[in-house]
């Protein structure tokens, strides 16, 4: 299992307290059972799952890289990006945008903080300015658990890793290119 490299908001023990439930937040396995809590189906926890695979794998290259990012914010991010398709079931099969919106809501109204809510719209508006990098990362891996490729996006996170490390693109281009290929190949199970 992925280590975390830099806790949301420098948190201590990086949890996050769910209201007055009293619940905490701590890893993607809190978040499946709040998913499961929620209504989800197993197929739903099968996608979530191959997202935090795909999320894990991005992460490990990041962290060769020495890219410095929020491992919290894309484990529970990947985790809860699809929390909408409990209410619109027939989106984990077909198209549709009516879940993102809804899964922030829904999320929401059970105290799970705005940061990582924001993954539920932004994993399919991540082409715009205030999208994070962590945000974009949770969007490549929704996309490349599914063998899907997004060069727009993929640029992206190349440029905002570069940023981070303040090195040019093209000196870091060429690995995460490979990285990008070999999950999109991996046949994750994608379902």
């Amino acid at each position: 299992m992925f280590r975390r490299i830099m806790p949301m908001s420098q948190m201590s023990d990086s949890a996050f307290a769910l209201g007055g439930n009293a619940e905490m937040l701590r890893d993607r396995h809190d978040a499946y059972r709040l998913l499961e809590k929620l209504g989800a189906s197993e197929r739903l926890l099968q996608h979530v799952r191959q997202v935090g695979e795909a999320a894990d794998r991005l992460m490990r290259a990041y962290q060769q890289l020495g890219i410095v990012f929020d491992a919290t914010m894309i484990e529970l991010g990947a985790a809860m990006h699809d929390a909408g398709k409990i209410l619109y079931p027939e989106e984990l099969d077909g198209p549709g945008a009516r879940h993102e919106p809804s899964g922030q809501t829904l999320l929401l109204a059970h105290d799970v903080p705005l940061e990582i809510t924001r993954c539920c719209v932004s994993h399919g508006t991540w082409n715009r300015v205030e999208v994070s990098f962590e945000e974009r990362t949770v969007a490549l891996a929704d996309m490349l658990c599914r063998g899907a490729r997004e060069l727009r996006l993929e640029q992206s996170i190349v440029a905002m890793a570069a940023d981070r490390l303040s090195t040019d693109r093209q000196s870091i281009h060429e690995e995460l290119n490979r990285t990008f290929e070999r999950i999109a190949t991996a046949n994750l199970g994608y379902a």
